[in-house]
């Protein structure tokens, strides 16, 4: 009981999270391959054969999904998408690998929208740590009118 309950608290965790009514869409994919490497780190440190297998089964599950080798049938569908919107967070933007995730999200392709995000991958370190992501977009939409549209 006392490692289910040790253990479960970092599922228990993220399931609330994304029971949230807060948008946080730019924050899902970090959130999972998070834990993914939390039960891998797990799995590797645990001493008792069975919490190490209770790990390791978590740890190859959530690979399946985020980290797939091959086509497998339990891979995440959305997760080319899952990893481009945290392009929209402009606390992630800077250390991405903006060009090639930009254009995994539908709608992002015109030259107008493509312009309007390098203006706003310049100004994105300029942004208030305290600012949310979605007030951000609401307060940019004058400046970047397709970009805004298009994140929100």
């Amino acid at each position: 009981m006392n490692f289910v309950a040790a253990s479960a608290l970092k599922l228990v965790e993220l399931l609330t999270w994304f029971e949230s009514s807060e948008i946080r869409i730019h924050q899902a994919y970090n959130r999972v391959t998070d834990l993914l490497a939390w039960a891998e780190y797990e799995a590797n440190s645990a001493t008792v054969d069975k919490y190490k297998k209770a790990f390791k089964d978590t740890a190859d599950k959530l690979r399946q999904y985020y980290r797939p080798t091959s086509p497998s049938r339990f891979t995440q569908p959305g997760l080319d998408f899952l990893k481009a919107v945290r392009v929209f967070d402009f606390k992630q933007v800077l250390i991405l690998p903006c060009n090639e995730l930009i254009t995994k999200i539908p709608g992002a392709d015109s030259c107008h929208v493509l312009a309007e995000f390098a203006a706003y991958k310049a100004m994105a370190g300029d942004v208030p740590s305290e600012t949310t992501v979605v007030s951000f977009w609401h307060a940019s939409s004058d400046r970047f009118p397709l970009l805004s549209r298009l994140v929100l």
